[in-house]
């Protein structure tokens, strides 16, 4: 690269000391293989511990769900709480499809010609798994999804989901 292009050091330097912070994922139980293609956290069990749920940007990848103990450290819920699939995705969105007061989960996920992945949903059971239904539910849908969204956009009351195809 050109010198003329290159900046200066000395124009990132702080006007005061920042912290520096530790990795602690892997006490914590977080340090899973792969590259995250995105991540979220909330409290998804009621129990006012912020847990993470976090994607793969790997074709084979998957979604897991980390429960927070209150200790320190997360246990991997993924299976246990009926949330394992093999599909690829990079894109999911909390709702609450059904009206019942409890966060279901839409996965986007990605097909291609001659491998085919359906979207899928997971109705939340209430007692930390839940049940993949996006067939009986009618959004079991074929497509490329690359980013998907929840809201109330024909002001029915119910949540609405819209996704983007690349």
């Amino acid at each position: 690269m050109p010198l003329r292009w290159l900046l200066r050091p000395e124009l990132f330097a702080s006007e005061y000391e920042l912290p520096r912070f530790s990795d602690v994922a892997g006490p914590a139980g977080l340090d899973v293989d792969g590259l995250a293609g995105g991540a979220i956290m909330e409290d998804f069990d009621g129990d006012d511990l912020l847990d993470i749920m976090v994607s793969s940007m790997s074709l084979r990848g998957q979604l897991r769900r980390f429960r927070n103990n209150g200790d320190g450290t997360f246990a991997d819920v993924t299976e246990a709480a009926g949330l394992l699939s093999f599909h690829p995705t990079q894109t999911a969105v909390w709702l609450d499809y059904n009206g019942d007061g409890w966060l279901d989960l839409f996965v986007g996920n990605e097909s291609l010609e001659g491998d085919v992945h359906p979207c899928e949903l997971y109705r939340n059971n209430a007692d930390g798994t839940f049940a993949e239904c996006a067939k009986e539910a009618g959004l079991a849908y074929i497509g490329f999804v690359k980013a998907v969204v929840s809201g109330d956009y024909n002001n029915d009351g119910r949540p609405d989901l819209y996704h983007l195809d690349s």
